[in-house]
């Protein structure tokens, strides 16, 4: 009797303490889940695609990721857009995966924006009530909110 009621709290104790690193790995590194709260349209170099795909993070519910696929673009392969903080940027980082999802760390979540000095190339971001366009000079995103 006292090595079932041993079993059953060591059972207990284990579950919780999974539980707790489980949550714990989705705060510091949400995964990515396609979204498609918006619409992804980008030109590169005059030539118009709309094979990007929209990511948001679990749990972070003013932030999108947009995925570049084409190998035409360089170095721009993701951007990060934050509608609450009316911020566009590239993120410094990859986007890693943890058991097969895309994910981000939540302290590495911006990067640089767009239209900071140190960015190599000029962007212009303009944030509008149905989403947001940002162009340099050779690479034009936008986001626009589908009904």
């Amino acid at each position: 009797m006292k090595n079932k009621k041993l079993l059953i709290s060591g059972a207990v104790l284990l579950t919780v303490i999974l539980a707790a690193c489980a949550l714990l790995l989705l705060w510091y590194a949400p995964p990515l889940r396609k979204s498609s709260d918006y619409s992804v349209a980008y030109t590169v170099s005059g030539r118009s695609f709309s094979n990007a795909q929209l990511f948001r993070p679990v749990g972070i519910q003013s932030r999108y990721y947009i995925s570049i696929p084409s190998p035409s673009v360089g170095y721009y392969r993701w951007f990060v857009v934050d509608f609450a903080y009316k911020i566009a940027a590239h993120p410094m980082f990859g986007v890693t995966c943890l058991f097969g999802s895309p994910c981000v760390h939540r302290d590495q979540s911006i990067g640089l924006p767009l239209t900071d000095a140190k960015t190599e190339d000029h962007w212009k971001v303009s944030f509008n009530t149905s989403g947001v366009e940002f162009s340099n000079g050779t690479m034009s995103v936008s986001l626009v909110r589908n009904p």
